[in-house]
C-alpha cells in the first residue's frame, strides 16, 4: 500500500509539471543522456511542427538540426554529458521544422545530475527569436544606411544626448569642429561650439526640443576647431524614449557664403536706391530750377509783351479791325500767362518750399477734388511743424501720385486723408472707397507704379503699406520715421477742400 500512494504522489507530480510546462511561452525539451527526446512541451510542438508522440524517443539533433549545425550541437552536448563542472550552456542555432522552414532560436542547456555526478537527463529552453533578430538586423541595416548617407552630406549631422554631449556626428562635422570619433559620447559638449553670446538662447531651444518642439531654421554662430565663428543653420528634432526626453538629432549647415552674397545684395541695394534718391534729389532741383525760370523769365516777357500792346492798342484809334486784332493777342498772352503759371507749379509747387508740407497737401487735394470731381476730406494736426526739404518732398510726391493712381485705376467716389504726427513718426494715411480696378486696367502697371512708391518711401526711411478692406475700400499708409529731437506741434482739425 506504501509502494502504491508514492507511486500515485509521483505520477500526480508528473501530471502536474506536465500542465505547467504546456503553459509556459517557450520550448521545453528534456533530453536523455543518449540525445533522445524523454519530453517536448506544447509550445515546442506548434514551433517544430510536430506532435509529442512522433517525436518521443527521437534523436533530438538528427531529425531538428540542418547538417551543419548537427556536428556542433552534438560536440557540445556529449561534452556537458562527460564533464562534471559542464552544467549549463547558452547557444543560439537554426532549428529545421517539419514544414521545411528555419527558426532561430535561443538556448539554454541545463545538466540534470544525481547525486553521484553522472547526468541523468537535459533539460533544454528555447525562444524563438526569428523575428526579433529580423528586426535588429533591420535596425542595423537601417541604422548603417543612415550612417553612410550622413558621412556622404557636406553639412553637419549629429546626434547628442539630454546633457548636450554628441554620441555621433558625420566626418564634415569631426574635421570641422575637431573632434575625435572616440571622444563621442563622453567629452564632446555641444555647448562648446555654441558662440558664448548665443549659448544661452541655445539652452532656451533645448528646452522646447524637451517639450516636443522642432527647432527649423534657426540660426547660431558656431566656433570652429581654430576659433573661427561661421554662421549656421540648425534643424533638430527631439528624441524621446517611452515619453521621456533623451536626446536630439540633427543638422547644421555653413552659410557663410549665402550670407556674404546677402550682405553683398544688401550693400548693392542700399547703393542703388542712393543713386535713385540723388536722381530724385536733382530731378526736383531741376523741376525748382525750370519751375522759376518759367515762372520768372517766361512771365515777365509776355507781362511785358501785354503791357507793349496794350499801349499800342492806346495809341492806335483806328480802324477798329486793329483793335480787335490787338485785344485778341491780349487775350492770348493772358492765356499763355496761364498756362505757365500751370507748368511751372506743376513742376514744383512753390507752396511746398514756402508754406511746408500741409499747405502743400491742402492744395494738392483741392487741385485734385476740382480736377475729379471725388469728395476729399483732409485732416491734419501739423500746424507750424514743417519736416525737412527732402521728407517734405517725397511725401508729397508720393501723395501726389497715388492720388494719381485712384483717379485712373478705380472707381472711387470719397476720399479721408490724415496727415499727422504720432510720436517720432510721420504719418500720411489715404482711404479711399474704390472696391474694383476700372475695366481694362494694367495690374503690371500699377505694380511698377506702386513699387516705385515703396523705393521713394524707403529712400527716406520709410514705408508702405496697403490694405484692402472687403467691400470698402482701400487703406494706404506712409509711415516716415522723425529724429526724437523734432517738437511735435498742436494743430488739429478736419477740412473740407473748397470746390
Amino acid at each position: 500500500m506504501k509502494d502504491a500512494g508514492a507511486d500515485k504522489k509521483i505520477s500526480d507530480g508528473s501530471e502536474n509539471a506536465r500542465v505547467f510546462l504546456d503553459m509556459i511561452d517557450s520550448i521545453f525539451v528534456l533530453l536523455r543522456p543518449d540525445e533522445t527526446i524523454s519530453i517536448i512541451n506544447r509550445k515546442g510542438c506548434d514551433i517544430l511542427g510536430c506532435e509529442e508522440r512522433e517525436v518521443t524517443g527521437e534523436k533530438w539533433f538528427d531529425i531538428f538540426f540542418a547538417a551543419e549545425e548537427r556536428s556542433r550541437l552534438k560536440e557540445s552536448f556529449r561534452r556537458m554529458v562527460d564533464e562534471r563542472t559542464y552544467s549549463h550552456q547558452y547557444m543560439e542555432s537554426r532549428v529545421l521544422t517539419r514544414n521545411g522552414k528555419k527558426r532561430l532560436i535561443a538556448w539554454h542547456h541545463n545538466a540534470i545530475r544525481n547525486e553521484k555526478g553522472d547526468m541523468t537527463s537535459v533539460l533544454i529552453s528555447g525562444r524563438d527569436i526569428t523575428v526579433s533578430r529580423q528586426v535588429e538586423e533591420a535596425l542595423l541595416n537601417n541604422e548603417k544606411k543612415y550612417r553612410e548617407l550622413a558621412e556622404l552630406l557636406p553639412q553637419y549631422v549629429f546626434e547628442a544626448n539630454a546633457d548636450g554631449i554628441v554620441t555621433f556626428a558625420n566626418i564634415h562635422a569631426l574635421d570641422t569642429f575637431g573632434c575625435n570619433c572616440g571622444d563621442l559620447g563622453r567629452d564632446v559638449d555641444f555647448f562648446k561650439f555654441v558662440a558664448p553670446e548665443e549659448r544661452g538662447r541655445f539652452r532656451e531651444d533645448i528646452k522646447k526640443l524637451a517639450a516636443g518642439e522642432v527647432i527649423a531654421g534657426v540660426e547660431y554662430t558656431a566656433l570652429k576647431e581654430d576659433g573661427r565663428a561661421i554662421p549656421v543653420i540648425v534643424y533638430i528634432s527631439p528624441v524621446f524614449h517611452e515619453g521621456r526626453f533623451i536626446g536630439m538629432r540633427g543638422m547644421a549647415a555653413d552659410i557663410s557664403h549665402r550670407k556674404r552674397m546677402e550682405e553683398e545684395i544688401k550693400q548693392s541695394c542700399e547703393q542703388l536706391r542712393s543713386l535713385v534718391a540723388t536722381l530724385q534729389d536733382v530731378r526736383e532741383d531741376e523741376r525748382a530750377r525750370a519751375a522759376l525760370a518759367m515762372h520768372n523769365e517766361l512771365g515777365q516777357h509776355l507781362a511785358t509783351m501785354k503791357m507793349n500792346l496794350s499801349r499800342l492798342a492806346v495809341s492806335i484809334p483806328e480802324p477798329d479791325s486793329y483793335q480787335r486784332k490787338i485785344q485778341s493777342l491780349i487775350k492770348d498772352i493772358d492765356t499763355s500767362v496761364r498756362m505757365v503759371r500751370m507748368i511751372s507749379t506743376g513742376l514744383r509747387p512753390p507752396v511746398l518750399d514756402d508754406f511746408g508740407l500741409e499747405a502743400a497737401i491742402e492744395w494738392q487735394t483741392d487741385d485734385f477734388q476740382r480736377k475729379t470731381a471725388i469728395t476729399c476730406r483732409l485732416r491734419s494736426n501739423l500746424g507750424d511743424f514743417r519736416p525737412d526739404r527732402n521728407i517734405s518732398t517725397a511725401a508729397f510726391r508720393i501723395f501726389q501720385q497715388y492720388l494719381t493712381n485712384i483717379a485712373q485705376y478705380t472707381d472711387a467716389s470719397t476720399i479721408v486723408i490724415n496727415l499727422y504726427r504720432a510720436d517720432t513718426e510721420l504719418i500720411l494715411q489715404i482711404r479711399d472707397n474704390g472696391t474694383k480696378p476700372r475695366a481694362g486696367e494694367i495690374t503690371n502697371e500699377i505694380s511698377l507704379k506702386m513699387m516705385e512708391l515703396k523705393e521713394r518711401a524707403l529712400s527716406i526711411g520709410g514705408s508702405l503699406n496697403i490694405r484692402n478692406v472687403h467691400k470698402e475700400g482701400t487703406i494706404f499708409t506712409l509711415l516716415i520715421p522723425l529724429p526724437p529731437s523734432w517738437t511735435k506741434a498742436g494743430k488739429s482739425g478736419l477740412r473740407t477742400p473748397s470746390s
